[in-house]
């Protein structure tokens, strides 16, 4: 397995880890969780994936501001986290307006680098213009493709 192999964690990524209302799902999340932790993956972190974690976490599982404290420290916390401030919004609407994908989505592709590949259960990225599926995964993808190797 390469060591530190980057990885843009969705939304999605940390709403599965934080409520592990899909077992499975959080069990893969926290696999690579400890692959970060251990240095073995470097997380990058999109601004907007906080906004989005906040508004799912608060006001559809009733997470009270001083869990979704804890649980923004537990993210800010993880081994040498990258956050990425920088979108390109011109391109990310005209993706919006071309494909129909949440404009947030959009943004967040904006911010996918070279080398880096964003971890994510919303296959609506893969309909993006110019987004390689291989830019594209799952957390069991990651884990099937990078540990189990």
């Amino acid at each position: 397995m390469p060591e530190n192999f980057k990885l843009l964690l969705d939304t999605n990524f940390f709403i599965r880890f934080f409520t592990a209302d899909e077992p499975t799902q959080h069990q893969d999340c926290l696999q690579i969780i400890e692959h970060i932790q251990s240095g073995k993956f470097k997380p990058y972190l999109s601004n907007l994936v906080l906004t989005e974690c906040s508004y799912v976490l608060t006001k559809i599982y009733h997470i009270s501001n001083p869990q979704l404290k804890i649980m923004f420290q537990a993210i800010l916390n993880l081994r040498n986290l990258t956050i990425l401030e920088t979108t390109n919004t011109p391109l990310a609407l005209n993706w919006h307006w071309q494909t129909g994908v949440k404009l947030n989505d959009c943004l967040i592709a904006t911010q996918l680098k070279p080398g880096i590949i964003l971890c994510t259960y919303d296959r609506e990225f893969r309909r993006l213009p110019e987004i390689f599926p291989e830019k594209i995964m799952t957390p069991t993808e990651i884990l099937r493709y990078f540990v189990q190797k």
